[in-house]
């Protein structure tokens, strides 16, 4: 992961280049997709848009969230003989909600990867 000012300094080194962006990406090992996303937000907000901003947060579609999490945690902590599945099983609507969703999720993901396929 580069910080705000090593990508500066790639957007310049890039810019200041007499090699193609490819070539010069290519050269000091920075994929092109990472690049014009530096390039975009440096463009829109300045220096600050090169802050390391993550994406994975926004990248995990099935991850369980905090409130649903702590209060799994609550449970395990407080009748320790019970196994993971026993927490998630029958002891939180809502978890198995959130787990219903995401099963969902995937199945609906899968049937138009699967439409993609057969076209």
């Amino acid at each position: 992961m580069y910080s705000a000012s090593e990508k500066l300094a790639i957007i310049r080194l890039v810019e200041d280049s007499e090699l193609s962006v490819r070539r010069t990406l290519a050269e000091i090992n920075v994929s092109r997709s990472s690049f014009y996303r530096w390039y975009r937000s440096y463009e829109r907000d300045g220096y600050e848009g090169l802050g390391n901003c993550s994406r994975a947060s926004s990248q995990h579609w099935n991850k369980i969230s905090d409130s649903i999490r702590a209060q799994a945690v609550e449970i395990a902590l407080e009748q320790a003989e019970l196994t993971p599945n026993d927490v998630y099983q029958g002891h939180s609507d809502d978890i198995l909600d959130q787990r219903a969703i995401i099963k969902s999720r995937t199945m609906i993901r899968r049937k138009i990867q699967n439409l993609r396929l057969a076209s």
